[in-house]
């Protein structure tokens, strides 16, 4: 029985591997050779069929975070953030924003991880820290690392996130903000209304994965709840 069970257990935890493994085979966040519908990302990955490690590496990655594999966005002060008045109201340490720099991300922000391909300057191809795409020939290698396709379309985000909605910002000092400063203004929920684990927050800051689950394009562009009906915006805005 005890065997019995033990193989259970482990066929259970390949079906989890494999099912959360194939919410990225076919999407845009897979860039391997087999993937058409990455189009132009796929530049010189002609003979490279791994998924993962165009952000993932399992030794000497750029951030203990999610072991990542990718070069760029590194630099909190290289973006700026959405920001209002009342976001920028009193000192440094009474913003919404993680950290001590108003309108720029924090170096332990999550979300800068997402802009090493979205920053519109990280190149799609050659931009791996280390473990180049298995498979690659020495020509395909030369071509890899002098890659120049950067994202396009509305994907590409650029630098300048002043048009785009905030991020790295502490989410339950914003509620009290808006909530008790500001009534009305925005009218998020408070900490009670987040019990249950509406949005997934990074310790308590909203980031690019709040909305979006990079490993998951059920509901596209990778949302973590349908648009209809506006009922993503609902989860954090009561209007």
């Amino acid at each position: 029985m005890k065997k019995l069970l033990a193989t259970l257990a482990v066929v259970s935890a390949v079906a989890v591997a494999s099912s959360a493994f194939a919410g990225i085979v076919g999407t845009k966040h897979d860039l391997s050779q087999q993937n058409a519908a990455a189009g132009g990302y796929r530049q010189a990955n002609v003979n490279s069929t791994q998924v993962c490690v165009f952000c993932h590496t399992p030794h000497n990655s750029a951030k203990t975070k999610a072991l990542w594999n990718r070069k760029g966005a590194t630099l909190d002060n290289a973006f700026k953030l959405y920001t209002s008045g009342i976001m920028m109201e009193g000192s440094a340490a009474d913003s919404w924003f993680q950290g001590t720099t108003k309108g720029q991300f924090s170096t332990k922000s999550t979300s800068l991880l997402c802009m090493t391909c979205h920053d519109g300057v990280t190149t799609m191809a050659g931009a791996t820290l280390n473990n180049q795409p298995y498979g690659l020939t020495s020509t395909d290698t030369a071509a890899y690392n002098s890659g120049t396709g950067v994202i396009s379309g509305p994907a590409n985000l650029g630098t300048d996130l002043t048009n785009d909605h905030p991020v790295n910002i502490d989410y339950d000092k914003a509620a009290t903000t808006v909530n008790t400063a500001r009534p009305g203004s925005l009218a998020l929920r408070d900490a009670t209304g987040k019990v249950g684990g509406v949005l997934p927050f990074q310790n308590g800051i909203m980031e690019c994965s709040s909305c979006h689950n990079v490993h998951d394009n059920t509901i596209a562009p990778f949302l973590r709840a349908s648009i209809s009906g506006s009922t993503l915006c609902l989860k954090c805005h009561l209007k």
